[in-house]
């Protein structure tokens, strides 16, 4: 696979994961890619299924679930990972895995009821994923019988060229025996002509392939039961605001009475802006409040303004997040007040 240093990134991904050194294996994972990609290409994936939105335990993997760790004492996550809202989420089970490396005598080893690696070479799989989807989060399980990483990545090619894969991001897992996992969140856009893949990189007898959970839809607006993010009066709330700025997150569900996290990331990583409801209440004087994304050093326009001591208003606005799902609320014209995030949806 080659390395992409940065200059055919066909999305937005981040490439923080760390990208390894990986050999020239060309030749084998071309055809790898040709041939399955046209599969995924066509809408048929082998060795995958959708998983029903009740769906909620590992075993759905394919055969014996990663909880069955066989003779390695190890344990397995205890639930599929959170599925995003308005996604389709899909499974690659052992058998829809080959072998991706030209090294002589290189072949496929299947234990059923513990995994898959790859004699003498990398395995690898087609993600079944629709052009124009967006690819979100990809849940990579794999066994080790010896204490030890897994290295996993995620690669595409253009189908027309039938180019050499090219890896967007690569990661490797938490060291240890029994079921590890390793997570992706490219957050980027299959495009046309575009094949994507995952693989582990030097599967071996000690370090098998269970299985992978991917995640992907075409992204837009995300309507949400309204939840409160901020209030100012709860305890740690900072207070009223007058003449000065607040970061304030919005990514957590908080109860409405207390402040603690009820669900955490409700606005979930990658969402570039909220629609929310903002209140102000205990207002002094008068005076205004903006709301910004998180990284602004200044707001040209009011999103709620007062006019007097005393007045509880509200008003219904939208705002892009920083990267963290920070807003920045300004405060001017003299007055001070209280003030309550409700989150009504985001955008991803």
């Amino acid at each position: 696979m080659r390395d992409d240093s940065g200059t055919d990134d066909p999305g937005t991904g981040d490439r923080n994961a760390g990208i390894d050194p990986v050999d020239d294996r060309r030749a084998s994972r071309r055809r790898f890619l040709a041939g399955g990609a046209a599969l995924a290409a066509g809408g048929v994936g082998f060795g995958s299924g959708i998983l029903p939105a009740g769906a909620t335990g590992p075993s759905l993997l394919g055969g014996p679930g990663p909880e069955a760790a066989g003779a390695d004492g190890g344990s397995a996550p205890s639930a599929l990972p959170s599925r995003f809202v308005g996604t389709t989420m899909k499974t690659i089970n052992i058998f829809g895995f080959q072998a991706i490396s030209p090294s002589p005598g290189a072949s496929l080893v299947q234990e059923l009821g513990l995994g898959v690696w790859g004699s003498n070479s990398d395995v690898g799989a087609i993600l079944d994923v629709p052009v124009g989807s967006t690819l979100l989060q990809i849940d990579c399980y794999g066994v080790r019988s010896t204490a030890g990483t897994q290295s996993w990545a995620l690669f595409y090619t253009t189908l027309d060229t039938v180019t050499e894969p090219t890896i967007y991001l690569s990661a490797t897992s938490p060291s240890g025996t029994g079921i590890l996992q390793t997570t992706f969140s490219p957050f980027t856009t299959v495009g046309p002509g575009q094949a994507w893949g995952v693989g582990m990189l030097q599967a071996s007898a000690s370090s098998l392939i269970r299985g992978v959970v991917y995640q992907f839809g075409v992204l837009g607006y995300v309507p949400v039961t309204p939840f409160r993010a901020y209030d100012s009066r709860w305890s740690g709330g900072a207070g009223a605001l007058a003449n000065a700025n607040r970061i304030v997150s919005v990514r957590d569900a908080r109860d409405p009475e207390t402040g603690l996290v009820t669900t955490a990331n409700a606005v979930p990583a990658g969402a570039s802006a909220v629609t929310f409801n903002l209140t102000i209440a205990d207002t002094v004087g008068q005076g205004f409040l903006s709301v910004a994304p998180g990284t602004a050093s200044s707001s040209g326009s009011s999103t709620i303004n007062w006019s007097a001591s005393g007045q509880i208003l509200a008003n219904a606005s939208a705002s892009n997040l920083d990267t963290s799902r920070n807003v920045k609320v300004f405060a001017g014209g003299g007055g001070s007040t209280q003030f309550v995030i409700d989150i009504t949806g985001y955008y991803i």
